[in-house]
């Protein structure tokens, strides 16, 4: 499931490394599912059932159900590998899966998410699709509210991003712009406990 580079103990070692000594916490990880495994939970995120909600003031994306997502997720492998990333015991994964297409978008809210977790999201494109920048649609944290720095975490195919939110920390999805035409990207989306 997970590809081979990534279970190999000296990298696990090395991104563990590299995990602990940001601030905030943070890695990403590039092709990190094993190709064929990628290519069935892309073809199942294109047959997955969807429904789009919108609160104006909040949020506008479509909600994906799947079974296979969350079985690949909340799996053991998983779990173990994250553990070793965030050098600490993982007791639950909860997962979202949500869609990004044009007019898409979370928005901040100073009064809400004023928690400490660790997050994870893993980015799933259609058919090779090379995500150009300018199309919005990148994953964005504010650092310590206020303080003007932020980390970008841009839509890549097959790309795990591991992060820890501190409580002063807010994030939020760009919004999707017109240029994006009829594509759109899915985003794996969990919380460690």
């Amino acid at each position: 499931m997970i590809n081979k580079i990534y279970t190999d103990g000296n990298i696990q070692y090395q991104i563990k490394k590299e995990f602990l000594s940001k601030k905030p916490g943070h890695v990403v990880l590039k092709g990190f599912l094993d190709e064929g495994e990628y290519a069935k939970l892309r073809e199942e995120i294109k047959n997955a059932r969807r429904e789009h909600v919108r609160v104006a003031d909040r949020y506008s994306y479509g909600v994906i159900e799947s079974k296979q997502v969350n079985e690949i997720f909340q799996s053991k492998e998983f779990k173990q590998f994250i553990s070793k990333i965030i050098n600490r015991d993982i007791k639950q994964i909860s997962v979202m899966i949500r869609e990004f297409a044009w007019r898409d978008y979370t928005l901040l809210h100073d009064a809400e998410d004023k928690k400490e977790e660790m997050r994870f999201f893993f980015f799933i494109l259609p058919g090779g699709l090379e995500w150009d920048y300018f199309w919005g649609g990148s994953r964005v944290y504010h650092l310590e509210r206020g303080k003007g720095k932020s980390l970008v975490f841009a839509p890549s195919e097959n790309t795990l991003c591991v992060i820890h939110k501190r409580k002063d920390d807010l994030d939020f999805m760009q919004y999707i712009n017109h240029y994006v035409g009829d594509k759109g990207v899915v985003v794996v989306e969990g919380t460690v406990e």
